[in-house]
């Protein structure tokens, strides 16, 4: 391909990608707390803005920001309560 003058580039296994020489020199990559799993290596935007850090924190756990969006959405305190004890959304 990159004799056709097609980009290309390799294939990187998830290892590959978080020790790649470039991933480091640009912060691509960072370290988070999980509440369950401890640190955490993960990937970054892969372009910086400049206008906000690139990472806040880890991944949130099942269920963690339910009531909040639903709340955001319209729904009542009850409905999310009615909603998590018939099993249809998960509540942390």
């Amino acid at each position: 391909m990159n004799g056709a003058g097609i980009p290309c580039g390799p294939v990187l296994s998830v290892d590959e990608v978080f020790n790649h020489p470039l991933a480091t020199e640009l912060e691509l990559a960072g370290t988070v707390r999980h509440t369950t799993l401890g640190d955490l290596q993960v990937l970054g935007r892969p372009a910086d803005t400049g206008d906000a850090p690139w990472l806040h924190s880890a991944p949130p756990l099942l269920g963690e920001h339910s009531h909040a969006v639903l709340s955001d959405h319209g729904f009542s305190d009850a409905e999310i309560a009615g909603y998590t004890q018939r099993g249809i959304i998960a509540q942390r």
